[in-house]
């Protein structure tokens, strides 16, 4: 049987609780022409969050149910204490007639959950919050407008302990096969450059969503261009001018015979990416082609060295209140292994206009500082000042993402497309006018696995190397780093 839903205005004013930033769980019986929810909208193929929903195309048995708190749909299933059978009975064991009458008056029997209470966070708090998850684009927008509706303790990442036990200890890029990292910084000028080389050469995708990015070879990565592999990528200091760095990489890589045969040598396939560095130490101290070069010979299966390393090395973050309000960025890495030999690494040098987060507490590591030194909302500095003091193009977050799966290069763009979920759980605000949020994705393979478990986990190493970026960042030129301030 199929069964019609009330106009949504006679049906808002029978019962559903005003949309108050106060959630009363109100819990209603749906039977006959109705179905009702407590703050929440009944529609076709709409679902619900707090994990209950029904559609279109779920049934239960009879096509009559009812649904506590959550959406009912055209074909009313019904989920959390109510059943309905092929003879209409209700968990009470009221039972309705062929039209469905209710025993209740005006069809509906509220009560209210005993656990139930109105939660206390603010729309922006909600916002943000699920942001950091990543669910901010799955949330309907009529949920918008309800104060909460999720319980504190289910805004936390999913599955955090799975990842706790995927994730190496003390893991970097490198434990991914074929992959090594080679690093130089010079600490005094406070800048670097940090390489990855593809002993075998790799598929490579990138992904570039930020307005201000500076970049080499990212053209070449199209999957409808020729190239299907690179021998190295580059993460460097010195905004534009530090690119030069990869051309000395070009020359180690030459001498080593690594790259595209062209038939009367090779040529190194290197594709680079820049952090703008200049503000912070000396601005005339660029990544040039002799530090790529040491860097590239430098490359090894050792752990890469994190915090004030490579293009780290001047990174810094929480600038939406100017730079002397910042705190120290650095250089972080992180990887996971799956019981079927998966392995994905994440490399990323952060620089952000923006606060960067725990992407599993949703602590704000490091931020701008207010006059007392301490860290203040980004979103606050944002709505209080009409226009930003730093810059566009003065600030980024580049990172590359490795695994040895068995991908191509339209597959490794897609995954670089998902790893930018991991820099939007640990950094707010991100892909910003100011940012030139870069990430290449490479897959050494050996594994078959795919697509969209590679760029989900990479999503989830990128963000937790972001944290480590932070974490292992040591106080320079003034700016205080994480370790300072806890």
């Amino acid at each position: 049987m199929k069964h019609e839903f009330l106009d949504p205005t006679v049906r808002d004013q029978e019962g559903l609780a005003a949309l108050s930033g106060q959630a009363n769980f109100v819990e209603h019986r749906a039977s006959g022409n109705h179905a009702a929810s407590g703050n929440h909208v009944a529609s076709d193929n709409r679902a619900a969050l707090d994990n209950h929903a029904a559609s279109g195309n779920n049934e239960a048995s009879g096509n009559h149910a009812a649904s506590g708190n959550h959406v009912a749909s055209d074909n009313q299933v019904a989920w959390d204490n109510y059943e309905a059978s092929d003879n209409h009975e209700t968990s009470d064991n009221r039972a309705a007639s062929d039209k469905h009458a209710a025993s209740a008056s005006n069809n509906h029997a509220a009560s209210t959950p005993p656990n139930s209470s109105p939660l206390a966070f603010s729309r922006r708090e909600f916002l943000q919050k699920t942001a950091l998850l990543g669910l901010a684009a799955a949330v309907p927008g009529s949920l918008l407008g309800i104060g909460s509706v999720m319980a504190e303790e289910s805004l936390t990442l999913p599955a955090v302990g799975v990842l706790d036990d995927l994730l190496k200890p003390d893991g970097t890029i490198v434990d991914v096969p074929g992959v090594k990292v080679g690093q130089m910084q010079d600490l005094k000028a406070m800048t670097g450059c940090t390489v990855v080389v593809l002993e075998e050469g790799s598929p490579c995708g990138v992904d570039v969503r930020g307005s201000a990015p500076g970049t080499r070879e990212t053209d070449l990565l199209n999957p409808i261009n020729m190239v299907e592999k690179v021998n190295a990528i580059v993460l460097t200091g010195g905004s534009a001018y530090g690119l030069d760095s990869a051309s000395g990489v070009m020359r180690y890589l030459e001498e080593q015979g690594m790259g595209h045969n062209v038939g009367v040598g090779v040529v190194p396939i290197v594709p680079a990416a820049v952090i703008f560095d200049l503000s912070f130490g000396s601005p005339k101290v660029r990544p040039d082609q002799k530090m790529g070069y040491e860097a590239a010979k430098k490359a090894s299966k050792a752990p890469v060295q994190q915090g004030n390393a490579g293009a780290g090395t001047g990174a810094t973050v929480g600038k939406l209140a100017g730079g002397k309000r910042a705190m120290k960025g650095g250089l972080g890495s992180a990887s996971i292994q799956l019981p079927n030999g998966l392995v994905i690494g994440a490399i990323v040098a952060v620089n952000a206009v923006g606060e960067v987060h725990d992407p599993v507490t949703g602590k704000v590591l490091a931020g701008a500082r207010d006059d007392g030194g301490n860290i203040k909302s980004a979103l606050s500095w944002m709505i209080e000042q009409s226009t930003p003091p730093v810059p566009s193009g003065t600030n980024t977050t580049i990172a590359v993402v490795a695994s040895n799966a068995n991908l191509n290069k339209t597959q490794a763009n897609k995954v670089a497309q998902m790893a930018h979920n991991g820099l939007a759980k640990a950094i707010f605000p991100v892909h910003t006018m100011s940012d030139g949020d870069t990430i290449f994705a490479v897959a050494t393979g050996g594994v078959e696995a795919s697509v969209n478990l590679v760029g989900s986990l990479s999503a989830e190493v990128l963000a937790v190397a972001v944290a480590n970026a932070i974490k292992a960042a040591e106080g320079a030129e003034g700016l205080p780093a994480y370790r300072d301030l806890t």
